[in-house]
């Protein structure tokens, strides 16, 4: 990632400054500059509001607090500035260019959405650049997730890959010209992070430890999940690993009808009895969500019943219970709340991918072991 990919953003106009102000601030953008950060000038609060509107890639904000008796509606235009920056991006770094003196004068409301101040004429515009720098870099790498953040240090080291695949960076499709065509086509660095899951610093897909953990558990954060667990292949293969490690022949499993696909397939693999819930249907034939009578236990316990592949039939079904637990406890926010009696066994619950679906064939599966009992999943 290139700094010049991520300029700073300076909102300051010279000509309305004195001229030491103007030096001061000259001084700090050269010194940037010198450390390879591009700069993006804007002479006044409107320009700098299209700015901030129109470039995404900014990585920093440096204002020039305006002597407020020079101009005593700059103040109110830099907070209106410094709001619109933070309804954009909250973490954004903000720093004011002012003079010692000033400092006092910064109002509460500002100095709390900014991460800080420079005093132009008496900071070395080295330092001051440096702090700047920093905090620019730490914005840039805060917007990458934990594993695209490994990968993109990986990269970086420059290591040499002898392991699967064996294109060395590219290398091999360099030895002819459609191959170069091709790498010159998708950019070097596709090449360069075709990588095999035996590099021990970019975790463990199969162990789900490293980075590939701290990226799962970022994900079941943000998405209000216990866990989450990231595989390979898609939908397809997650909805295989649930019915997989869920159930078994004879299981029964309460499936959307609008259901996708590979759902059908883990249910004639796994040999479980798929009972549909019928879906919403508009005047164009678009098929949408279950129906929501079709989730009242009553309505499910009925279909269940009258399953032809389901010898002896199984308990009624919550679906409000999804938390796992048994259909017969009692109290709690889970479960038939005992309203229904036991079930022989504890209730499993699998969540599956949305998608257009194929009805289940009869015949398909097994009625059942050990005599024909059921387990009830939804």
């Amino acid at each position: 990632m290139s700094d010049l990919d991520f300029p700073i953003l300076l909102v300051h106009d010279p000509a309305e400054a004195s001229p030491a102000i103007a030096e001061g601030v000259r001084y700090i953008a050269e010194a940037l500059s010198a450390q390879g950060l591009a700069i993006v000038n804007a002479r006044g609060e409107e320009e700098a509001e299209l700015i901030v509107k129109t470039r995404p890639e900014l990585s920093c904000v440096l204002m020039s607090w305006d002597d407020p008796d020079h101009d005593p509606g700059g103040g109110r235009r830099i907070e209106r500035l410094i709001r619109l920056v933070r309804e954009i991006q909250e973490s954004l770094p903000i720093f004011l260019l002012t003079e010692s003196l000033r400092v006092d004068e910064l109002p509460h409301e500002v100095l709390q959405e900014t991460s800080g101040y420079v005093w132009i004429t008496e900071d070395k515009p080295e330092f001051s650049a440096g702090r700047i720098a920093r905090a620019a870099e730490g914005y840039r790498r805060s917007l990458m997730p934990p594993f695209f953040r490994r990968l993109y240090d990986y990269v970086n080291e420059f290591k040499d890959a002898w392991h699967t695949p064996g294109h060395s960076g590219g290398l091999a499709f360099l030895k002819s010209p459609v191959g170069k065509i091709f790498y010159d086509f998708y950019g070097p660095n596709i090449f360069l992070t075709d990588l095999c899951s035996s590099v021990p610093e970019m975790g463990s897909l199969l162990e789900h430890q490293g980075v590939i953990r701290e990226a799962e558990d970022e994900a079941a954060e943000a998405h209000g999940a216990d866990r989450t667990f990231f595989v390979t292949n898609g939908t397809t293969m997650s909805n295989q690993i649930v019915h997989r490690a869920l159930l078994k022949a004879g299981d029964v499993v309460v499936v959307d009808r609008n259901c996708h696909k590979s759902v059908i397939n883990a249910c004639i693999m796994t040999g479980a009895i798929p009972v549909f819930l019928p879906a919403h249907r508009n005047g164009q034939g678009i098929i949408g969500p279950a129906r929501w009578e079709a989730l009242d236990p009553e309505v499910i316990r009925a279909r269940v019943a009258a399953h032809p592949l389901v010898r002896r039939k199984a308990g009624a079904v919550d679906p409000g219970a999804a938390d796992g637990g048994p259909c017969g406890q009692r109290g709690g926010g889970g479960g038939c709340g005992g309203r229904t009696g036991r079930c022989g066994r504890r209730q499993r619950v699998g969540g599956f991918g949305n998608g257009f679906g194929l009805g289940f064939i009869p015949g398909s599966g097994p009625t059942g072991e050990n005599g024909g009992d059921h387990e009830l999943h939804v």
